[in-house]
């Protein structure tokens, strides 16, 4: 995985890792940083996972990201995981894991094509009208 289908939290900074980094050995990440490679440990940050998938502005969506249904206006956080969702064809409610929608006072549910229905509206980490 490269940086591209990733992003790093730092705890510390309360912001996104700017510079590249890999995830490395050990429970560590690799930092570049003005030329200088930094093997940092995973503690003081949070690797969130891209969905491979964007919202109607086309906007990528990560795990730990916050969607707004324009169907229904509901918040949903995206999240990667175990979950159950129901099998139609086994009429009953299966273990899955991957990316799903949790939103209150719903069941979790696979994220489908978010460009269809959701707007990005924040991360659980930022919300979107914060600078």
């Amino acid at each position: 995985m490269n940086k591209e289908n990733m992003r790093l939290w730092d705890k510390k900074q309360k912001g996104w890792v700017e510079e590249p980094f890999w995830v490395g050995t050990n429970d560590t990440y690799v930092i570049q940083s003005n030329g200088k490679f930094q093997e940092v440990s995973a503690d003081q940050y949070i690797l969130q996972k891209s969905t491979g998938k964007t919202d109607q502005n086309l906007k990528e969506i990560f795990e730990g990201d916050l969607v707004e249904s324009q169907v229904g206006g509901q918040k949903i956080e995206i999240k990667y995981g175990r979950y159950k969702a129901f099998c139609p064809a086994d009429q009953e409610y299966m273990d899955n894991i991957g990316f799903y929608a949790a939103c209150e006072g719903y069941m979790d549910m696979p994220i489908g094509p978010l460009e269809e229905y959701a707007v990005w509206i924040g991360n659980i980490f930022k919300r979107g009208d914060e600078n």
